[in-house]
């Protein structure tokens, strides 16, 4: 069966050993580079972070790729399966927590270095067409930058997948490669770009370790039992959101009858007074009526 290169435990496996730099080095290139051949970056010093399995099914397992380049520069590699809607909040305490970690207490602060985070998402969450966004820190009017050391990456990979046409550039291969949404043009990159090559060739290393394997099953196991648990919750609150407008919809044809009922009461009322003034009117006429009668029946007698 395929693995899931997106499994954060295989990501890690696969960029973030020493014996695999030159892979992770090109990847990171093609990013910061968008797509094109220029190398910027020519080493990388790993920052391990350790890694107990018995954390593997716990929600902050430290799965990411964290080091820094030659020139110093801090680059953290994310990689976001489920949308939590609070990616661009996560992303940017990430990069807030690695950039103010470089001081130490009397350290001049002028000794800080760039910062940038990689963050590779398995879903769509931006407003814009482009599968790869970058932030940094700007003055609003004239754009001009404050200073260099934050640049923040995200790469959507639904939307580079639902491209639905052939790489055409570096970054665009590894994406084909992390998305595994066309193995036949895949074997093509490959022969291309010999460092997808080698990471194909690490996973196929990587699937044969049973004690691998074993802690790489745990984390999907993970992953489903959380997807399980967010499709239950999205469909209660789903649930509920239906039952609250369904309250409301009640609550608002209640207020409507009860306002026709006020409405026909005050006409009823109306009514009823209308009819006692009918009534009144009525006997008055009545009144009249009989004392035209009495003084008819007078007048008749008094010409007798």
């Amino acid at each position: 069966m395929a693995l899931n290169r997106l499994n954060d435990y295989l990501f890690k496996w696969t960029f973030g050993r020493e014996e695999h730099k030159s892979m992770l080095l090109d990847f990171v290139n093609a990013v910061l580079t968008n797509g094109s051949d220029e190398n910027i970056i020519v080493d990388f010093e790993f920052k391990d972070r350790e890694l107990d399995p018995r954390k593997l099914e716990e929600k902050e397992s430290l799965l990411d790729i964290l080091g820094k380049t030659s020139d110093g520069t801090i680059i953290d590699i994310e990689v976001q399966i489920e949308n939590k809607h609070d990616i661009e909040h996560r992303t940017l305490y990430y990069w807030a927590k690695n950039y103010s970690l470089q001081l130490v207490a009397g350290d001049d602060y002028k000794n800080l270095k760039k910062t940038v985070c990689i963050c590779i998402m398995n879903f769509n969450y931006f407003d814009r067409d482009r599968y790869h966004s970058c932030y940094s820190v700007q003055e609003t009017l004239d754009h001009k930058h404050l200073n260099n050391d934050m640049e923040i990456h995200f790469i959507e990979l639904k939307k580079w997948a639902n491209l639905l046409r052939k790489p055409v550039n570096r970054l665009e291969k590894w994406l084909l490669y992390l998305a595994d949404n066309d193995p036949k043009e895949l074997e093509t990159v490959a022969e291309e770009n010999r460092h997808i090559a080698r990471a194909i060739a690490a996973e196929n290393v990587f699937s044969l370790d049973d004690g691998e394997r074993y802690l790489y099953d745990m984390r999907e196991k993970y992953f489903f039992d959380q997807g399980a648990v967010t499709n239950r919750i999205n469909t209660l609150e789903s649930n509920l959101k239906e039952a609250n407008a369904q309250a409301e919809k009640a609550k608002s044809e209640t207020k409507l009858a009860k306002a026709e009922a006020e409405k026909s009461k005050v006409e009823a009322e109306s009514a009823k007074a209308e009819a006692e003034k009918s009534k009144v009117e009525a006997e008055s006429a009545k009144a009249e009526a009989e004392k035209f009668r009495l003084l008819y029946e007078k007048l008749l007698t008094d010409k007798k």
